[in-house]
């Protein structure tokens, strides 16, 4: 199938960094539609940009002098196929741990084509080997969003070139929660993001070790508080809040068993008691709900200590770009990968 031979015709805009074999895997899955494909390389030492050259991908290498953000990648991965010559309707990012599924894109071009009010589209993303680690499964189970009307989307989605150009695209100096500030600024236009029922793509986090998952939850909590701070992004708000009270949570069972210790008042060992127990309460409250949307026990409270515990690296993210911007320091690029993961 080729897309240049259609009225709307679709560009597709591959960003990455020592993806390894999953680079290879995504592009083939890409090429395959047959087409136009930019694959852009985020200072990578393995041999990336020489796999996208052989498969037949035009490559562009983002300068090392500038901060490197997915963003950055995305935007001037649109900027290539802009300059081709060729007038794209749609532009589906991709990102090169994933292979998109064979009936993806024409999928969305259609369900974009007979939309004229949906901008943004995404479809389902599951996770290659969830069984390999509690990490790819906890990936697993965020990537099972609900279908419908959207507030943002994910790093994989098709969008209009027309509004993407229109808007500037993504915001260079974001290193995280670059998509939902996109999407809130389209929904600000009066369009709409969707997330159709299609199988979209197979996601590779690999993920093994609980310093990826702690670091990626690092990266949540920093971006979470830069979109909350600098574009007053609601559902960030939120995020931030949470992730407030529990740091006051802290600080008050810190001050009250140090209090408690010096002075044996029955009223101040009452309220550290209270203050305690909202932790286990907390943990049986996301187990019960995640029990209730059909998931075994054994997962839920798997689910529950992780989604409970994930609260700390993300305030420690959030502190961190509080901290950046009261330097005004360049942003951070937090990576979760290792070595290992990345071949």
């Amino acid at each position: 199938m080729n897309f240049q031979k259609m009225d709307f015709m679709v560009g597709i805009v591959v960003i990455g960094r020592n993806e390894g074999e999953r680079l290879r895997i995504c592009l083939n899955s890409v090429l395959k539609s047959g087409a136009n494909v930019v694959y852009v390389d985020s200072g990578s030492d393995d041999d990336s940009v020489a796999v996208a050259e052989s498969l037949g991908a035009q490559v562009v290498e983002l300068d090392p002098s500038i901060p490197f953000s997915a963003a950055r990648a995305r935007n001037d991965g649109v900027k290539a196929l802009n300059a081709s010559g060729i007038e794209f309707e749609y532009v589906q990012f991709v990102d090169g741990d994933c292979e998109v599924n064979d009936q993806w894109i024409e999928s969305a071009r259609l369900f974009l084509e007979k939309q004229p009010d949906i901008a943004v589209v995404s479809g389902r993303l599951r996770e290659r080997y969830p069984e390999k680690s509690v990490y790819n499964l906890l990936c697993d189970t965020e990537w099972q969003s609900p279908t419908g009307e959207a507030t943002s989307c994910g790093g994989l989605a098709m969008m209009r070139v027309e509004v993407f150009n229109a808007l500037d695209g993504y915001r260079n100096d974001l290193t995280a929660g670059e998509e939902p500030e996109l999407c809130m600024r389209i929904r600000q236009k009066g369009f709409k993001i969707w997330r159709i029922e299609n199988e979209m793509a197979l996601h590779d986090s690999a993920m093994f070790h609980f310093s990826q998952w702690w670091n990626r939850n690092r990266r949540t909590g920093y971006g979470s508080m830069e979109l909350a701070m600098r574009f007053s992004h609601p559902d960030f708000k939120r995020i931030t809040r949470r992730i407030m009270f529990w740091a006051v949570w802290a600080l008050m069972v810190f001050a009250f068993s140090i209090v408690s210790m010096i002075g044996d008042e029955n009223i101040l060992n009452i309220a550290l008691y209270s203050l305690v127990a909202l932790w286990p309460i907390n943990l049986l409250r996301i187990a019960y709900k995640t029990w209730r949307s059909g998931k075994s026990i054994t997962f839920s409270c798997t689910y529950a200590w992780y989604m409970a515990i994930g609260i700390w690296p993300q305030l420690l993210g959030s502190v961190s770009y509080v901290y950046d911007r009261l330097r005004q320091r360049q942003m951070r690029l937090i990576e979760h990968r290792t070595q290992s993961s990345k071949k």
